[in-house]
């Protein structure tokens, strides 16, 4: 039986996130209470729950793909 090679051939990578909304107090910490946002999908076409996948070629292009990716959602401020 031929071993199977694991990091070659096409790789995927599924991404699923939970969307909690807190208030920022005045001192720049997070109140603990989650705000209800039930709303966001009348008011803003979005649910609270979500998925993205990403595909590689391999398992290091997908990787590097997702690392480049997960740093783009840093928060700006600016």
């Amino acid at each position: 039986m031929q071993r199977r090679v694991k990091n070659v051939g096409p790789h995927i990578a599924i991404i699923k996130f939970n969307v909690f909304v807190h208030r920022l107090l005045p001192d720049g910490s997070i109140d603990p209470e989650v705000i209800d946002c039930s709303d966001l999908g009348e008011k803003y076409q979005m649910g609270q729950l979500g998925e993205f996948t990403i595909t590689g070629y391999d398992k290091w292009n997908c990787v590097s793909k997702l690392k480049t990716v997960l740093e783009g959602l840093r928060y700006n401020d600016k």
